[in-house]
């Protein structure tokens, strides 16, 4: 009795190569800073607005800095996360 193999399959012995691992990690660098973009939207753009919105006593912060930090905070995400994406397109375009 002999155990099947891979020949004639057309399947190289070759598990992998450099290229493979290059476009892995430009998946995982896309995906690194897409939770980053996520993450200063939640903390730098939502948190503080839902904050002031819900606490018991009265906000010590002036509404127009925190608009103005919520407004930056959800820029900086949104340009995070487009550079995420052309980063990705241009990696996996090698």
């Amino acid at each position: 009795m002999t155990l099947p193999t891979n020949e004639g399959l057309g399947v190289s012995e070759k598990r992998g190569s450099h290229g493979d691992a290059d476009r892995e990690v430009a998946k995982l660098t896309a995906t690194f800073l897409n939770g980053l973009a996520i993450s200063l939207s939640a903390v730098g753009a939502f948190a503080p607005i839902f904050s002031s919105l819900y606490a018991a006593g009265a906000s010590t912060t002036p509404i127009w800095r925190l608009s103005l930090v919520s407004v930056v905070c959800f820029a900086l995400s949104v340009a995070i996360h487009l550079y995420g994406r052309s980063y990705l397109k241009r990696e996996l375009r090698k």
